[in-house]
């Protein structure tokens, strides 16, 4: 899907500090949590994680006070920058991966169900959308979840 003609502007007035990251509900498809923008300092990268709706793009580099404005903050930003976006909470319907037994298959198919059983991997089954869903940690918090159906 191409990106719509207004998400640009959408994009370049959400406020993101540069080298910030900024992360909700998608303003194309409305999947929750799916949309992401980046500011790298000279443009922003905007990108929808959701499988079907795959609208994406960048903002162009202006020169202007703005840019100069941008190098210098970049400059003088430590590499590490929160989070602005908000905490991952995780849907009441991730369950033991064993309770259906293609979801189980998959993860085999994958090769990732003996790094499942080690404890190296946690993926949980979703049996409202019917997927298997992959938990991205941070230490022992679960920060993110990527689905595959």
């Amino acid at each position: 899907m191409k990106s719509p003609s207004w998400l640009q502007g959408y994009v370049e007035s959400l406020d993101i500090p540069p080298l910030g990251r900024y992360r909700s509900d998608c303003p194309v498809c409305a999947r929750k949590n799916t949309f992401s923008v980046s500011d790298d300092g000279l443009q922003r990268l905007w990108f929808c994680f959701h499988a079907d709706c795959n609208v994406s793009g960048r903002t162009g580099i202006t020169l202007t006070k703005d840019f100069a404005k941008h190098a210098l903050s970049r400059s003088q930003t430590k590499a590490s920058v929160p989070r602005t976006s908000n905490t991952y909470e995780m849907p009441d319907t991730f369950v033991s991966l064993s309770r259906n037994l293609d979801a189980e298959l998959y993860v085999r198919s994958v090769h990732a169900y003996d790094a499942y059983l080690s404890g190296r991997a946690d993926i949980r089954y979703d049996f409202k959308r019917n997927r298997v869903v992959f938990l991205v940690k941070d230490g022992n918090k679960v920060v993110d979840a990527v689905g595959r159906s």
